[in-house]
């Protein structure tokens, strides 16, 4: 069977004067671009069926617009709806959809113009799977000493005579670089680190996706002087405070954190395995996670033989995607994991439950249940991974 893949990208940067997104203290509206905003797309054709993913610049992207977007795509390009996954990379320096606006009724359309851009750009393709890490760039928001994950995994399509032209990969880390006093529109290290690729590939194209990291800051040179000045005590449960006040951050600090990542990527990608999917298939499903009355989230999956792709609704820990990690490795599975489809809320672990703070706090106020991690786990399993 021949798979064809086809990459796309189209700008989706708002005027000035917008509201941006991510930070309840900010002031102010866009005031410049730092840099440019893109929705980027990568699309699967095999064995008569089609899937494709669109990733774009904005931090929380309303479930209607996602929706919008797929019915868009599908109608240019004939792509079942239900095979278009619609997720953002969570940029804080990207603009606030609350309002109406000719911008928000626009970027349904501007989304799917890279999805039909990566359809109509599709090609013969040989794909490959591989992991690398990129150490030294996370640390735990919530706890000094928590987990992280610095293994970041790829999927890297290359033209029949072996020139790579797109690279699909995933590394858990919130793009909060810059913080609330800045007031320029920015992919934050997310465009950073696709540059990077991207200059190491010329002619190729790259879709950065974030993988759960609710729980997961950057680890920037001024993190760590304030780190060493104050140690666990900066560590606190107020959203406008210690950890999480990003108002340090610089833009030298996102093209040096998103400049080591796509070195790491760069590297790691002689170390990929190939793939010779003979069949894809894609699904969507929900699971209640409310605690009183339901409270439905999405997850939707393309699969292609042994590669799983799979998208969560919400805002997960980082303690989540490690566990669907290790559960496609147990069944002998390689997986990218996506976050951010639709909507922003919150679904912790039990322990952080247990301890209570701003994410747990927003979790309850949506009403969920404090097994809601257990529910998406053991729904994952059942659907993709059985035993």
């Amino acid at each position: 069977m021949n798979l064809n893949v086809g990459f796309g990208l189209y700008n989706i940067t708002p005027p000035l004067g917008v509201r941006l997104a991510g930070y309840r203290q900010r002031e102010g509206v866009a005031e410049d671009v730092h840099d440019e905003l893109t929705a980027r797309a990568v699309t699967f054709e095999l064995a008569g069926e089609s899937a494709a993913i669109v990733v774009a610049d904005i931090c929380s992207l309303p479930e209607e617009l996602g929706e919008r977007t797929r019915v868009r795509l599908s109608e240019r390009t004939g792509i079942p709806e239900d095979h278009v996954i619609v997720v953002s990379n969570h940029t804080h320096s990207g603009p606030a959809l609350y309002d109406e606006s000719t911008y928000r009724e626009l970027l349904p359309d501007l989304m799917a113009s890279a999805g039909e851009l990566a359809w109509k750009q599709r090609r013969p393709a040989r794909i490959s799977f591989g992991t690398g890490r990129a150490a030294g760039l996370c640390i735990n928001r919530r706890d000094l000493r928590g987990p992280v994950d610095e293994e970041f995994s790829y999927v890297e399509a290359r033209d029949s005579d072996g020139s790579p032209f797109g690279v699909l990969f995933a590394y858990a880390l919130h793009g909060v670089v810059m913080g609330h006093v800045n007031l320029s529109i920015s992919a934050d290290y997310f465009g950073a680190a696709r540059r990077v690729v991207e200059a190491g590939l010329p002619g190729a194209q790259t879709v950065f996706v974030a993988p759960p990291s609710g729980d997961i800051n950057p680890l920037t040179p001024s993190v760590k002087k304030l780190i060493k000045e104050h140690g666990d005590s900066w560590y606190t449960d107020d959203p406008l405070t210690g950890i999480y006040d990003r108002s340090t951050g610089t833009f030298e600090e996102v093209e040096k954190l998103g400049g080591s990542l796509g070195k790491a990527v760069l590297k790691a990608l002689s170390g990929a395995g190939p793939l010779e999917p003979q069949k894809l298939s894609a699904r969507t499903w929900t699971v209640d996670l409310g605690s009183e009355e339901e409270v439905p989230m999405s997850l939707s999956a393309i699969e292609m033989d042994d590669l799983v792709i799979l998208a969560l609704q919400g805002e997960h820990f980082v303690e989540t995607g490690s566990a669907l990690k290790r559960m496609a490795d147990e069944a002998g599975k390689r997986v990218i994991l996506l976050s951010h489809m639709g909507q922003i809320c919150y679904v912790p672990t039990p322990d952080a439950f247990e301890h209570g703070g701003y994410e747990v706090e927003s979790a309850r106020r949506k009403g969920l249940a404090e097994d809601a991690q257990q529910r998406i786990l053991e729904s994952v399993r059942g659907e993709l991974f059985p035993a």
